[in-house]
C-alpha cells in the first residue's frame, strides 16, 4: 500500500517526516533517505498497533487530495511530498512452536512478543536431562545470559562455582561460569543442569537494541516494561507478597504465562532417582511454589549467588552443598 509522506526540514540539524492520514505518527533521519526509511519503519508500527487494537486502517489519499484538503495547508508548507510503499496487512499471528511466546503475544500484541523472544534463554544442558541429577532453579535470564545464549554466566556463574568447587570433592579447583561450563559439557559438572525460574528477561535492559528495534516503537513496550517492575520489583519497591487485586492486570497474566511455562518444563525433566532441585533466589522462590513439583523430586531452597550470596550463607548452604554432593555422587 502506498501512502503519502511529508519531509519537513533542511538537514539543521535533520530531517523530519510525518503521514496526513496518521496524525501523530512521525519519525526522523539524519538524511532524507533515512528519514524516509525510519518513516516507513514507524508507520509499519504504528498501522500494527491499530491493527491489534481493532482500529480501522485509513484508506490512503492521492497527493492531490491532500494538496486540495484545506486543514492541510499549514502542514504542506515547506515540506517534500514523497510516496511511501508498506505492506500493510494484518499482522501475522504469532507462528510460535513454543505456547511461552505465544501467550506473550495474546497478552501485549504480535509485534511485542517477536521482539522478546530473541531474548528467551533456554535451560542446560540443552541436548536433553539424560543423566543430571541436581538442578539449579536462578530467578530470571540477566543482559550477559542474553547474549550468551545459556544461563548463569558472568558474577553470578563466578560465585556459583567458586561455592561449589571449594565445598564438593568431587569438584575442587573448578573455575569459570558455571553456566558455561554446563554449556560446554565439562566432565566435572555433566550431572548437574540449571534453569531460570522464568525464561523471559525480567529487567528492561536485558532486551537487545539495534537499528531495526528501537524499544520505544514497540507496541505495548511501555505496559510491558511496567510489568517487569511488578513481577520482579526493586528492593523495597514493591512486597513480593502485595494482594493481587492492587497489582496491574496483565503483570498478573504475563505471570501466570512464566508459570505455567516452569510448569511445562519441571514435568518435561524425566524423573530419576536422586534427582534434588535447589530454587535459588526469593523471585525463583515466587515463580517456583506457584507450580505442582513432579513426583520424585526433592527440592532444597538458597540465595541467588550474585553479589557473593551463597558465600555469605555458609551455614544456609552447607546442606544445599552437601545435597548436590549425595546427588550427584
Amino acid at each position: 500500500m502506498r501512502y503519502v509522506a511529508l519531509i519537513h526540514g533542511d538537514n539543521k540539524p535533520g530531517f523530519g517526516v510525518s503521514f496526513p492520514d496518521f496524525p501523530g505518527c512521525v519519525s526522523d533521519g539524519c538524511t532524507v533517505y533515512e528519514a524516509i526509511r525510519r518513516g516507513r519503519e514507524a508507520l509499519t508500527f504504528h498501522i500494527e498497533n491499530m491493527a491489534e487494537d481493532g482500529e480501522g486502517i485509513p484508506r490512503p489519499r492521492t497527493r492531490r487530495k491532500i494538496e486540495e484538503d484545506p486543514h492541510m495547508a499549514e502542514w504542506l508548507k515547506g515540506a517534500r511530498i514523497v510516496d511511501i510503499d508498506i505492506d500493510n496487512q494484518p499482522p501475522a499471528v504469532v507462528e510460535a512452536v513454543d505456547p511461552f511466546v505465544r501467550s506473550i503475544g495474546e497478552i501485549f500484541g504480535r509485534r511485542l512478543a517477536r521482539f522478546v523472544e530473541s531474548s528467551i534463554v533456554p535451560d542446560l544442558p540443552g541436548e536433553g536431562w539424560s543423566g543430571v541429577r541436581a538442578i539449579l532453579l536462578l530467578e530470571s535470564p540477566y543482559e550477559n545470559e542474553v547474549q550468551e545464549g545459556h544461563p548463569l554466566v558472568g558474577k553470578s556463574g563466578v560465585f556459583a562455582t567458586k561455592g561449589i568447587g571449594e565445598n564438593i570433592p568431587v569438584m575442587y579447583g573448578i573455575s569459570g561460569p558455571l553456566g558455561n561450563l554446563v554449556e560446554e559439557g565439562d566432565s566435572r559438572v555433566w550431572r548437574l543442569g540449571i534453569m531460570n525460574a522464568s525464561r523471559l528477561p525480567l529487567e528492561a535492559n536485558a532486551y537487545q537494541e539495534n537499528d531495526n528495534d528501537h524499544r520505544a516503537n514497540i507496541p505495548a513496550w511501555c505496559e510491558f516494561e511496567k510489568c517487569l517492575r511488578y513481577i520482579k520489583p526493586r528492593s523495597g519497591k514493591l512486597k513480593l507478597d502485595r494482594p493481587v487485586t492492587e497489582r496491574n492486570e496483565a503483570a498478573l497474566l504475563m505471570e501466570r504465562a512464566i508459570v505455567q511455562d516452569l510448569q511445562e518444563r519441571l514435568n518435561g525433566i524425566p524423573v530419576e532417582n536422586n534427582l534434588l532441585l535447589v530454587c535459588c533466589g526469593r523471585i525463583a522462590q515466587r515463580i517456583f511454589e506457584r507450580t505442582r513439583v513432579p513426583d520424585g523430586v526433592r527440592t532444597a531452597y538458597a540465595p541467588h549467588p550474585s553479589h557473593g550470596g551463597w558465600g555469605k550463607s555458609a551455614g544456609r548452604m552447607r546442606g544445599v552443598y552437601d545435597g548436590i554432593a549425595h546427588a550427584i555422587r
